[in-house]
């Protein structure tokens, strides 16, 4: 009966069975307004995937499995999004932990990738700057607080983001 403040979104390979139980399908939370998510799968995954969506209300009790959607990697060179942000490793990570971020972006220009916690708190600013073309590194230490954080990755291209748990 709560309103949602958070949508969780799950990515799950053909031939695997649906299970929000199973964190290691979660590929995004979306909150603080933003109502849209452009998933980037990677292509060692193959190219059918199956999606559901969970809601958070703010105490962060999560609803039940949307209906299942079926979607197709349809990505081309010609329709290639201008950046990338890859899942963080380790995820989940251990308090303490370094986890490695990479990014990509296909022009040079201003760079911000910062970390939130699940109450929209910056927490780390991994990058601020402007970057050239290509392929990117940071790395984060994990904090002592176990839970959710959020990666965001804003340039001129757009904006994306990762989740971390925080074990």
């Amino acid at each position: 009966g709560d309103t949602a403040r958070f949508y969780a979104v799950y990515r799950w390979p053909q031939g695997t069975t649906p299970d929000v139980s199973n964190n290691r399908y979660l590929v995004n939370v979306v909150g603080a307004g933003l109502t849209s998510y452009m998933d980037t799968p990677p292509s060692a995954q193959g190219t059918a995937f199956t999606y559901a969506v969970t809601a958070f209300d703010e105490n962060w009790n999560e609803s039940a499995m949307s209906n299942l959607l079926v979607g197709t990697d349809a990505e081309t060179e010609a329709t290639a999004s201008p950046l990338r942000l890859d899942r963080p490793s380790p995820n989940p990570a251990r308090a303490g932990e370094t986890v490695r971020v990479r990014f990509a972006q296909t022009h040079a220009g201003a760079v911000s990738l910062a970390v939130f916690d699940v109450l929209g708190r910056q927490r780390a600013v991994l990058a601020d700057g402007v970057r050239a073309a290509g392929e990117h590194d940071a790395a984060w230490t994990t904090p002592a607080t176990p839970g959710l954080y959020l990666l965001r990755l804003r340039t001129e291209g757009g904006t994306v983001t990762q989740t971390v748990i925080v074990r």
